[in-house]
């Protein structure tokens, strides 16, 4: 296959560190869904900037040998080396194909006219929400399509579900919600046998906070960090999940397919783009923003109507597809590659 025809994958897929978070993990599923389909691809892990920032000089070497540019920047990336990729990529007839990650843009873009100029400019916005994709075309955008975040389907394994586990899985730091959780326990009391369990990397600056509310607590205990191919397999034998996050502009969670995939409902807080991800009263509850006496009732309701999880189970199932790799080849298809 010719140079003319290389996609090139840009963005933070934290391979030095072996960073794991939504961020790395979009950008990694993206580079592998394109790899699958026998294409000539190409990446270029920004990270690398940290410890090199002479590897600019490699970037414009990967970027003058593809064709298009599959482009997939944290905050900082956008902020200081999209206004040099632009006008960069304009004049060698590169096409840009931005695909977000979480739901932050419009507020990024807020007093930044000349991104917003630039990102006018690229061939396609690819954002995980309608919401967000409303927001864009409300201040003018023409170029934005909707690819949700995915994940490379695995059907879950028949596994005995514990109705009195829960499961909370994701970054572990306070603006998770920590302590709306470690709150509900501390009302759960001796009335039932309810536990949670808590997997994932735990934030540095929280983790003296973290250590010290587990060990409080018998009900509660964290599981460490779960490999990607047991993801799914082990969050099956949980009742629901729990997401009490604080971070308003969450875009779609990795978690929440995490959960769909194992037929997990889900019991999470109003943030921005909830109501997109969970059908409140059919695959899931959801909260009232900052209510978390509201959280811990609907989690109570739950647990004394496991009727209700069966019926959201049905629900899920028809859902699922929208967040599967099968699915997102079928949009990047239509409008990346042909």
């Amino acid at each position: 296959m010719m140079f003319s025809d290389r996609i090139l994958v840009l963005g933070y897929f934290g391979y030095d560190t072996n960073q794991i978070d939504g961020q790395t993990v979009k950008t990694r599923n993206v580079y592998t869904l394109l790899n699958n389909h026998d294409l000539d691809v190409d990446y270029f892990d920004t990270q690398v900037f940290k410890r090199d920032k002479f590897q600019f000089f490699i970037l414009l070497t990967k970027i003058f040998k593809a064709k298009k540019i599959v482009y997939l920047p944290a905050h900082n990336n956008l902020k200081f080396i999209f206004p040099l990729l632009y006008p960069l990529c304009f004049l060698m007839k590169k096409k840009i194909f931005y695909f977000v990650i979480g739901g932050w843009l419009c507020d990024f873009l807020k007093n930044k006219p000349f991104h917003k100029f630039f990102l006018k400019g690229i061939k396609g916005i690819f954002v995980e929400t309608t919401l967000l994709k409303n927001e864009l075309i409300l201040k003018g955008f023409k170029n934005v399509e909707i690819i949700p975040n995915f994940k490379f389907y695995k059907q879950a394994t028949q596994s005995v579900v514990d109705n009195h586990k829960l499961v909370f899985i994701s970054r572990i730091n306070r603006k998770k919600g920590l302590s709306v959780l470690f709150n509900m326990i501390d009302q759960f009391g001796e009335q039932n046998n309810i536990k949670i369990d808590f997997y994932g990397p735990i934030y540095e600056n929280d983790k003296k906070y973290f250590y010290e509310e587990i060990e409080k607590r018998d009900r509660a205990s964290y599981m460490g960090v779960l490999d990607p191919d047991s993801v799914i397999d082990t969050l099956s034998h949980y009742s629901f999940m729990v997401f009490p996050t604080e971070y308003y502009t969450e875009g779609m969670p990795g978690v929440i397919i995490d959960a769909y995939f194992a037929n997990l409902p889900i019991v999470a807080t109003n943030w921005l783009y909830a109501n997109e991800f969970i059908e409140d009263g059919k695959t899931g509850l959801i909260s009232k923003w900052g209510d978390e006496d509201d959280f811990i009732e609907k989690v109570i309701f739950l647990i004394n109507n496991p009727f209700k999880l069966e019926q959201f189970k049905s629900e899920i199932n028809k859902k699922k597809y929208l967040y599967t790799d099968k699915y997102a080849w079928e949009v990047i298809n239509k409008f990346v590659i042909r």
